[in-house]
């Protein structure tokens, strides 16, 4: 995974509880790519990040919610912020680029910069004004350790036991795993049989160390043996993929060598042409 240059430690894209919800394989949208745009963003953003690398994650959540969602909240919520962009083609080139670059911002981190900014404006909603101000004392670092819960109460919650109890960032992460516990009992086997949801960053803490020695044994004890089965089943679409990329590069190769001879002949023919124009003109 790309290492974010200038993170503090509590925002290291390494990480787990750090990160939100990332879907990685969206589709671009159907808009054009305004390579102009692309070359402002990224400018922009590495210009950010360089002059105070920790408060970086909002100003360039906001700069993004700005230039690629027409500034409306609701447009940047949910996983497919490059589909609900209007300028989704543009985004999708700044976050390809600047994520294959050196010392810029990963993909992930973006996502998440965008994130912070709808979680500020809706925990504002949420929370009183007297104490939504008294809690922007509060960290960086544990507003994108926020990021991992999903239930806006739960935030909510967690910010005030942050500011009453001073709770440190590990701290945090804890009592996020803590929560998140009663959950893992109940549905680590169904979450093992979706791949897809594995990987999800939303779901980090659940399958996390910390959660899994919360579990009795007898909890324990079938997970092993549905991890070996969803791995088999895995390794066999793998092979069955592959079989196919293999058919695939078998076809171009016969279309190579087709394409080479249609080549040939249409030259021959050429040829041919001009030889019989020459013998008629002599």
């Amino acid at each position: 995974m790309k290492e974010e240059a200038g993170d503090s430690t509590e925002l290291n894209e390494h990480d787990d509880q750090a990160m939100v919800v990332v879907n990685q394989d969206t589709p671009m949208s159907p808009d054009s790519v305004n390579e102009k745009k692309v070359e402002e963003a990224c400018n922009e953003i590495r210009s950010i990040r360089e002059k105070h690398a920790e408060s970086a994650i909002k100003e360039t959540g906001e700069y993004l919610i700005k230039e690629f969602f027409d500034g409306d909240l609701e447009k940047a919520k949910g996983k497919g912020k490059v589909e609900t962009s209007p300028n989704g083609s543009t985004l999708n080139r700044v976050l390809e680029r600047l994520s294959n670059e050196d010392n810029s911002p990963s993909k992930s981190w973006l996502y998440r910069a965008i994130d912070y900014v709808i979680q500020e404006e809706d925990l504002k909603k949420a929370l009183p004004d007297s104490f939504f101000y008294t809690c922007r004392k509060i960290t960086v670092s544990h507003k994108v350790v926020l990021l991992s819960v999903t239930d806006l109460k739960k935030k909510a919650a967690l910010l005030t036991e942050v500011e009453n109890k001073k709770l440190s960032v590990r701290d945090l992460k804890e009592r996020i795993v803590q929560l998140s516990g009663s959950n893992n009992k109940k549905g680590l086997l169904s979450l093992i049989s979706r791949p897809e949801k594995m990987v999800d960053d939303e779901h980090s803490t659940d399958i996390s160390l910390e959660s899994l020695r919360k579990l009795s044994p007898d909890k324990l004890k079938p997970l092993p043996e549905k991890i070996n089965k969803m791995q088999d089943d895995l390794n066999a679409k793998i092979a069955e993929i592959e079989k196919k990329a293999q058919d695939y590069r078998n076809y171009i190769e016969k279309y190579n060598e087709l394409k080479s001879n249609v080549e040939t002949a249409i030259k021959d023919a050429k040829d041919k042409s001009t030889h019989n124009s020459q013998q008629n003109n002599a």
